[in-house]
């Protein structure tokens, strides 16, 4: 996802070797479908008829019907108007979408557009907010991408994407001089579903006088999901450097670094000894190399000296953690060596990103998350990419997350496991009970659907007379609760549920001796539940927080 747009790798076609999904653990379950249309860009749940819907990059809407059925079109660019579409909301009846016109332009605008639903199942499309027209690149342009809803469901969250790869100049042949990112890219904003033709201004003072702008320094922010928390969560691919792809925990008001610091690594071009001729971490097949993009740059705008840029969450391995030596220029598997990384192989391209909020899977999978990598990195099929491919991670799978707050540090981090391969291209993912619905470009004519069945989560009776089992002290409890455990230390599973079910903290903990302790300082005053799993072995105890 290196050239014009995000998404203009997806549509170059090739004459590609089929691949079949595998699924690498023995309780999942992987299943075709249906055949799709092509250029698919996103994969939607309509929860007023129980339907999953698709949108392509050229603006069509299609509903999915039964195997064997064509597909129901329900809306294209006639309808809304919207030329290039890179996001999709369902929210109720109404369809939210999101892209830009006049792509190949000196300057572009972006648009969300609303589809309300009528009486007679037509749609009547509106413009819920635009851009002011701006100024294009001519190469790495992301423009409007990830477009997500907020837990309160009253506001759309959109991503306006980078304008160049890592923050170089992008004049557009002469047009624009000395022009690198504008006010309106590099951000995620925030547009309220109230709105009726709002105008995003090119302007930073004007962005925040409107309280338009969630967060800044992104590049590239394609996919949005929120865990069982209600935390936030966003995936983004780093450009031709070989930075890591990141996610990360998206709070309203921080900066993520771009164009400072990608993945976890300071970009080299801010600073004034940069020789790119000699970065073993530029690979000369990119796209950015061959265009003369990466130089030594003394006008490179400098950091703000108080800036606080948060790292993307951390990835423990053992998988998708694969990365370069600056010094020797080789690439190795960090995972294998225990070596941490932030937070993706890079040129992986995470998406499909989502969370098991209901705690509905059950196994390992039970309230975690999961993510998709759209990268082809078999360098044996064609269509395969020349910067992922040195790194021997093949990508095309869904990885598991398993992750761990750390409240101290405010930050997250987590376990990548991957448990399905060899799909093409996958481009979105949705949750649906106990099954994530997998959609994938495939080209050629092969795009499909696939469905992946988890198992279904055991409930397990909490137990009150445990004592010499575990005991939880001072219950009730103000801000931390010990346990001790009848049995020697090791690691755990601690996970705590409100009365509803809803999974609200969950740690893998290892505990010194018979002892550990759980912060809760977090938690609203009432009564949770605290599950503590030790492989098949689960203890619940009820406890109450003052």
């Amino acid at each position: 996802m290196k050239y014009l747009t995000t998404l203009t790798i997806l549509f170059f076609h090739f004459s590609l070797m089929a691949q079949t999904p595998i699924a690498l653990m023995p309780d999942i379950q992987v299943s075709q479908v249906k055949l799709v249309e092509n250029n698919i860009t996103r994969l939607c749940y309509s929860t007023l008829d129980s339907s999953l819907y698709y949108l392509t990059y050229d603006g069509n809407i299609y509903k999915v019907t039964a195997a064997g059925n064509p597909d129901l079109l329900v809306s294209s660019l006639g309808d809304h108007g919207l030329q290039t579409c890179q996001g999709m909301v369902i929210e109720d009846s109404v369809i939210y979408i999101s892209g830009n016109n006049n792509v190949d332009s000196a300057f572009t605008t972006g648009y969300i557009m609303k589809g309300t639903l009528q009486t007679n199942n037509t749609r009547i499309w509106s413009v819920l907010a635009e851009s002011v027209p701006y100024a294009t690149s001519q190469k790495f342009d992301h423009f409007f991408s990830g477009l997500g809803i907020n837990a309160t469901h009253d506001t759309l969250l959109l991503c306006s994407g980078s304008r160049g790869d890592h923050g170089e100049v992008r004049d557009n042949s002469g047009l624009f001089p000395n022009t690198r990112n504008l006010a309106i890219t590099s951000v995620v904003l925030q547009i309220p579903l109230t709105a009726q033709g709002l105008i995003i201004p090119d302007d930073t003072t004007a962005l925040d006088a409107l309280e338009l702008v969630y967060a800044r320094g992104i590049r590239n922010n394609y996919d949005f999901a929120y865990n069982s928390t209600g935390e936030l969560f966003g995936v983004e691919n780093s450009g031709d450097r070989d930075h890591e792809d990141e996610m990360n925990w998206m709070q309203k008001g921080h900066h993520y670094g771009f164009p400072w610091v990608m993945g976890g690594t300071d970009n080299p071009q801010q600073y004034a000894w940069f020789n790119p001729a000699a970065d073993l971490l530029i690979n000369h097949n990119s796209g950015s190399w061959n265009q003369g993009a990466f130089t030594n740059d003394p006008a490179f705008p400098q950091k703000p000296v108080n800036l606080i840029c948060d790292l993307p969450c951390r990835n423990d391995g053992p998988d998708a953690a694969y990365m370069r030596d600056s010094i020797t220029g080789n690439t190795y598997d960090a995972g294998a060596i225990n070596q941490s990384i932030y937070s993706f192989t890079p040129h992986r391209s995470p998406l499909g990103l989502v969370f098991d909020v209901d705690s509905a899977l059950g196994s390992i999978y039970r309230g975690n998350g999961f993510v998709l990598s759209y990268t082809r990195g078999d360098s044996t099929l064609a269509g395969f990419s020349k910067l992922l491919s040195p790194f021997n991670d093949h990508s095309e799978d869904l990885q598991l997350l398993q992750l761990t707050k750390d409240s101290v540090n405010q930050s997250y981090s987590f376990t990548a496991t991957r448990i399905v391969s060899n799909f093409n291209f996958p481009i979105d993912a949705v949750l649906l009970d106990t099954s994530i619905y997998v959609i994938e470009i495939g080209y050629a004519g092969t795009s499909s659907l696939w469905k992946i069945d988890f198992p279904k989560a055991v409930n397990t009776s909490v137990i009150e007379n445990t004592s010499e089992e575990i005991n939880l002290y001072p219950n009730p409890c103000k801000d931390k609760l010990h346990l001790q455990f009848n049995s020697a230390g090791k690691n755990s599973l601690i996970t705590v549920y409100d009365v509803q079910g809803r999974n609200l903290v969950m740690n893998e903990m290892e505990y010194s001796g018979n002892t550990t302790t759980l912060d809760v300082e977090n938690l609203a005053a009432g009564t949770y539940i605290l599950q503590i799993r030790n492989g098949d072995q689960v203890l619940r105890r009820k406890f109450v927080k003052k």
